[in-house]
């Protein structure tokens, strides 16, 4: 891997809105360069291009992350957008009408004495942790196929950027949690319950005409390039919006963004 950056002081450019879909393709940063983004002379994140993981990159890698396609979200908020009673599957159209209030976004709904717990828009994805239902029925695969690529990020983001302490959570790792989202344009969000602010995105697919995808930053107008089983963008994802540019839905649905962060308290 390069270990050459280079540095870009962000500005704020407009005021953006969560739960809205932004897309930056127009300014989007070179892919073959690792960059080091920052405010006031402050890093708040760092690309990393060509991690070296193709030999991790198996048949027996693509087969377990996909094994939790089908698996449904129904809270996840603002990442899935302005709640949209199209989208919402029959089981939730249903309480709808029973809906009195939302949440400032308008990406879920606020529990009230007839609907006692909130939804938003669904978006196929799984969470694993150490006591997750995916995690310990897959416990081996997961540990034989997943790990190795986090024990990798987890190693590369501890070269450049300090983590509190060297604890040991899930897989070995500094992290608490790993999501993967599946065929998802997130819309405009931070991830605000995160103990740690920074978070890792990594993009991966077995389509090998899918070369690249963007994560933009909507406040500062641009658009983060990873290149699919390639690139890693490791930021401040509290405190700073960020969303998807538009995609041809052929790569889309082939597309798996697997998030690690910390979320413990």
């Amino acid at each position: 891997m390069n270990d050459t950056f280079k540095i870009i002081e962000l500005e704020k450019k407009q005021e953006v809105k969560e739960g809205e879909y932004y897309d930056f393709s127009n300014n989007e940063l070179d892919k073959e360069t690792n960059y080091i983004l920052e405010i006031d002379s402050i890093p708040i994140g760092i690309l990393f291009h060509n991690i070296e993981i193709d030999h991790l990159l198996t048949e027996e890698f693509y087969k377990i992350i996909k094994k939790f396609k089908s698996n449904v979200s129904q809270n996840r908020g603002s990442i899935s957008g302005i709640l949209d009673e199209k989208k919402l599957q029959p089981c939730y159209k249903k309480y709808l009408k029973d809906v009195t209030e939302f949440n400032t976004a308008g990406t879920r709904t606020v529990k009230n004495d007839k609907v006692n717990y909130a939804f938003s828009n669904p978006i196929h994805s799984t969470i694993l942790n150490s006591k997750s239902k995916n995690y310990l029925v897959n416990k081996i695969q997961i540990q034989k196929y997943i790990k190795p690529i986090i024990k990798k990020i987890n190693k590369v983001t501890r070269c450049y950027i300090k983590n509190r302490s060297n604890q040991k959570n899930f897989l070995d790792t500094f992290f608490s949690d790993v999501i993967l989202n599946y065929g998802l344009r997130s819309a405009c969000h931070k991830d605000k319950f995160n103990s740690f602010k920074m978070g890792g995105c990594m993009v991966f697919t077995d389509n090998k005409e899918f070369e690249y995808s963007n994560l933009n930053l909507p406040e500062f107008g641009i658009s983060i390039p990873l290149k699919t089983n390639k690139s890693l963008f490791y930021f401040n994802v509290v405190d700073t919006y960020h969303s998807n540019d538009i995609l041809n839905e052929n790569y889309l649905k082939d597309r798996i963004s697997l998030i690690v962060y910390n979320k413990e308290k």
